[in-house]
């Protein structure tokens, strides 16, 4: 089994309103995204993906939060914008697209740092 990862960034602000601290006021984060795909089949190329096909897939998406205010997003309109929802909503978001892509892999798990020292990481069982 191959495991290949790749790391991009956005930057956005969030709230969290039930939160009881400092979080519930309007800030932002420099988040840091890394994706993991694996798969035990390589295409023609001897890849399990081309690295440069998987960070244009994630840039793209990406792009859908950066510079965003998240609480304003209406995918975030049930649930607030805690590093937890980000994460799956991501997750999926990456499934859906590679899935398009490529049938050699599959995406393992993706991990969000909200900061230097603290992260989530969303898989599906």
């Amino acid at each position: 089994m191959f495991t290949l990862r790749i790391k991009d960034n956005f930057s956005a602000a969030h709230f969290l309103p039930k939160y009881p601290y400092e979080c519930k006021r309007m800030h932002g984060h420099n988040y840091v995204v890394e994706v993991f795909v694996s798969g035990n089949k390589l295409n023609s190329q001897y890849m399990l993906i081309d690295f440069k096909v998987l960070k244009k897939l994630v840039k793209h998406i990406l792009e859908d939060y950066d510079h965003f205010l998240l609480n304003d997003l209406d995918e975030f309109k049930d649930f607030p914008p805690t590093a937890e929802i980000i994460s799956k909503n991501i997750f999926k978001k990456i499934k859906k697209e590679l899935s398009k892509v490529s049938d050699s892999c599959f995406l393992t798990k993706i991990r969000i740092w909200e900061s230097e020292n603290s992260y989530v990481e969303f898989y599906e069982e």
